[in-house]
């Protein structure tokens, strides 16, 4: 998987110019670390149920080599998600918005990954691709 730096400009597609980068880590870069609220784990959950950007192939972590990584997710209809194969997009602050990938979720969980305050108060607003994503986004 590409690293990009958080923060960094969004540059797959221009359908949402205002997106910015979040969770996109590599194992030879830092990266912020520490303890989220639980209810940040279930937005990504609920932002990971319908993905955007959905590729035919699966990233591995870059820190433990895991692939094909799922997480019991209530919110999917099969219960369970998929992890390194689509992005979570999610409507911030101001019209911006951030892109992650799903395999941040493994990150957080796995890994201590803390992603951004802005991104944090995003997915805990509920703000997700049903909340303000652009049309056809899918």
């Amino acid at each position: 998987m590409p690293y990009y730096p958080d923060g960094s400009p969004y540059v797959y597609d221009d359908l949402w110019p205002e997106l910015v980068n979040v969770g996109w880590l590599d194992d030879s870069h830092p990266y912020r670390r520490g303890d989220v609220p639980v209810e940040l784990v279930d937005g990504l959950l609920r932002l990971a149920a319908d993905p955007v950007n959905v590729t035919r192939g699966v990233h591995t972590c870059p820190f433990c080599g895991g692939s094909y990584l799922t997480v019991e997710n209530p919110h999917a209809a099969s219960g369970s998600t998929l992890l390194g194969s689509a992005e979570i997009h999610v409507r911030g602050a101001g019209g911006g918005g951030f892109a992650a990938p799903t395999l941040m979720i493994h990150y957080v969980l796995d890994h201590g990954y803390a992603p951004p305050p802005p991104f944090q108060r995003a997915v805990l607003r509920g703000s997700g691709r049903g909340g303000g994503a652009p049309p056809g986004r899918r």
